[in-house]
């Protein structure tokens, strides 16, 4: 089964970024599939697409070489010194890309400004050829769109959403990986070991919309962020956003069939470096451990699993908001895992009520969690999400009675001036630490040489330890998203959530008890 995706792509690419070239917009270049496309945009198929069915044109020329050595500097066994490098390969994985079939042809994802709830279409231009202005085009692109079949013939919409990748300069990710590590064993029953361990990743996958919009000249003579009723024009305001976007501003009759326009960034990089330390304890006298110390960092560019129209960068600064790695940055993290087995003891009644017990503690602390604060709306009047708030008291981000219910100081941010970006960045403001303590206690009773009862207590969060997420709604996945609040929330410095992301209902991070007999025979 061969995967074949297609996709809308601009005819030519520069700059490090790969952005749009605006000297190829004028060109009369059109889909030979697709004969109402739009100029400047072909298909996979068209003679102008170099990749075949492929997304992304494929790389085979790559050599990514391993090396590692292991050293045993006293020749006794007991002591070993491992070193490595090597390069690895990676590729996108096969649904990372599924946006792009949310524009035309294959869907009919468009970018409405200036609507009412009232009629969403009334500021839309009309699909020409089949709908007037303000009537709703959907009815029409649903009846020349199927699952798996698209007419050659159908209407490209005004302000469609596009997700492309450059066909030039295209790398796919690696990451390059070196290690050191040192394991001494002490005695018959110890082991310690020091790992060090750091990556870079290159070409990291991100993702900017190419056709943003952006700030014009205000001759309309109104702030930013005010346009007077019917001025699409000459003014800067959310609800012109379509107008003001770099494609339109060019050619506004080619223009106007693109809105945002995501392009896959293969430019991002990312680096990690974590030391590892861990002691363990084979079982003898009825115990056994292992506890372990991670202290690491890791920093990222903005990445995109599955790039959109929207895109989650700054066009042209993918640097600007380069931060820690979001959902994956645990500066610090102790664990201890422990089984100890009470002895025999010699007495009668004793041995029978006490002697033989297990208990299992299983404890887990972690640093901060990091969060973002964001300016919510579009301040910067650009349709970029995830815009950042600003600082503008850093020695008072945190408040001195610091509580779920006050966690940071809002007075301390303030909303970015329009038409500009926040200065704050992304995934930058640390929340609570977690303290995880959970255990069991088993025991088995022996009846007759074949049959025994084994008894069984579990307990999750045995001290019932509160463990709140960060400021804000907290994400279903936290590990791939991390904490996100708005300034303009509601008390944006309220914790609502525990680490479960449950709001306290199930399964929340409360205390839970089990209990199980198990007979054997």
């Amino acid at each position: 089964m061969r995967w074949e995706p297609y996709t809308a792509v601009y005819q030519k690419y520069s700059g490090q970024n790969a952005h749009f070239d605006p000297s190829s917009f004028a060109q009369n270049i059109h889909s030979t599939i697709y004969p109402n496309a739009p100029a400047g945009m072909f298909f996979s198929g068209d003679k102008q697409y170099a990749c075949g069915n492929y997304f992304n044109c494929p790389v085979w020329a790559k050599f990514f070489p391993r090396v590692g050595l292991a050293f045993d500097p006293q020749g006794d066994g007991r002591m070993v010194i491992r070193a490595a490098f090597g390069m690895f390969g990676d590729r996108m994985s096969m649904l990372s890309l599924s946006q792009e079939q949310f524009g035309a042809p294959f869907g009919n994802l468009l970018s409405v400004a200036g609507s009412t709830l009232i009629n969403p279409w009334s500021s839309y231009g009309g699909l020409k050829g089949f709908t007037q202005p303000g009537q709703n085009p959907m009815p029409v692109l649903a009846s020349l769109q199927g699952l798996g079949v698209v007419s050659p013939s159908i209407p490209f919409p005004n302000f469609g959403t596009y997700v492309t990748s450059p066909l030039t300069d295209f790398h796919p990710q690696y990451v390059n990986q070196w290690n050191l590590s040192i394991q001494r064993q002490f005695g018959q029953n110890w082991l310690v070991t020091a790992n060090y361990l750091g990556t870079t990743t290159i070409h990291l996958p991100g993702a900017e919309d190419i056709n943003e919009s952006v700030i014009v000249p205000n001759t309309a003579g109104t702030a930013l962020g005010v346009c007077p009723p019917g001025v699409v024009a000459g003014c800067n305001a959310t609800s012109n956003q379509n107008q003001r976007r770099v494609l339109y501003l060019q050619n506004p009759a080619q223009g106007q069939y693109y809105a945002g326009v995501g392009l896959l960034d293969v430019g991002g990089t990312a680096s990690y470096e974590g030391l590892y330390v861990s002691a363990q304890k084979r079982l003898s006298h009825g115990l056994t451990l292992l506890s372990n110390y991670t202290l690491s960092h890791c920093i990222s560019d903005p990445w995109a699993q599955n790039p959109t129209g929207a895109g989650v960068e700054i066009p042209y600064n993918r640097r600007q908001w380069r931060a820690n790695c979001i959902g994956s940055d645990q500066r610090q993290l102790f664990s201890l895992n422990m089984v100890a087995t009470v002895p025999k003891f010699s007495g009668k009644a004793l041995r029978i009520l006490a002697s033989d017990w297990q208990v299992a503690p299983i404890l887990q602390i972690k640093s901060a969690q990091e969060f973002s604060l964001l300016a919510g709306p579009d301040r910067a009047l650009s349709t970029v999400p995830g815009q950042p708030a600003s600082l503008v008291n850093p020695t008072a981000i945190y408040p001195a009675n610091q509580s779920v219910n006050n966690w940071i100081n809002t007075s301390a941010f303030a909303q970015p001036a329009l038409g500009t970006y926040g200065n704050l960045g992304l995934n930058n403001l640390k929340g609570p630490g977690v303290f995880q303590l959970n255990m069991a206690l088993s025991r088995s009773f022996r009846m007759t040489e074949s049959k025994s009862i084994q008894l069984r207590a579990e307990a999750f969060n045995l001290p019932n330890h509160l463990n709140p997420f960060t400021p804000g709604i907290a994400p279903i996945n936290t590990t791939l998203f991390g904490g996100q609040v708005n300034l303009n929330a509601s008390a944006p410095g309220r914790i609502t959530n525990d680490i479960s992301g449950n709001n306290g209902l199930l399964p929340g991070d409360y205390r839970v008890v089990q209990m199980a007999m198990k007979f054997v025979f």
